[in-house]
């Protein structure tokens, strides 16, 4: 054997001994590598999943952030829809018209409508006064009325120094336990 076959083999068996290496290193660290591979899909995965999560965590906040505003105001509304007793409100009405030095020809009500959660009615006054002690009696029943009233029709006619009036206020109120 000469020295340029020796050469010749050595240089294979280098070339063999790393081609090994490297095939056992790729042997040998490949279950690694697809365990990392593996654990790495896990991983964005349940990232994924926390961001949904999240997301919906964030929106239920906001549900509940909005339904605590809303039971709120519930609450506050409710407030203001007391039980209704006719003979009281029919006293209130005559008492705050002769507060203003108004005369009242009549007093009426319609049948309650039953709503969701309060019942509604109508109430027509009908009576004469001067025109600033009409005013008054609006803003003392819009202000001050015992159960919430709204005006809705107001109906004035002239006839000499006085102003005979037609009143239909709107009443908003709990039923009575």
């Amino acid at each position: 054997m000469n020295a340029q076959t020796i050469a010749l083999i050595n240089r294979y068996a280098i070339h063999a001994v790393l081609l090994l290496g490297v095939l056992g290193y790729v042997l040998y660290f490949s279950p690694k590598l697809q365990e990392i591979n593996t654990l790495n899909l896990e991983y964005q995965a349940r990232t994924r999943t926390l961001s949904q999560r999240k997301a919906e965590l964030a929106s239920s906040q906001q549900y509940q952030v909005e339904l605590d505003r809303l039971q709120a105001e519930e609450q506050h509304l409710s407030g203001l829809l007391r039980p209704l007793a006719r003979e009281s409100l029919v006293r209130y009405m005559e008492n705050s018209a002769a507060q203003e030095k108004l005369s009242l020809s009549s007093i009426n009500f319609t049948t309650p409508k039953k709503q969701q959660g309060y019942s509604e009615m109508e109430i027509m006054l009908s009576g004469k006064g001067r025109y600033p002690q009409i005013l008054r009696l609006l803003s003392r029943i819009e202000q001050n009325a015992p159960v919430a009233l709204g005006v809705r029709t107001l109906q004035m006619t002239q006839s000499g120094p006085e102003v005979a009036f037609s009143l239909t206020l709107g009443a908003f109120y709990k039923e009575e336990p």
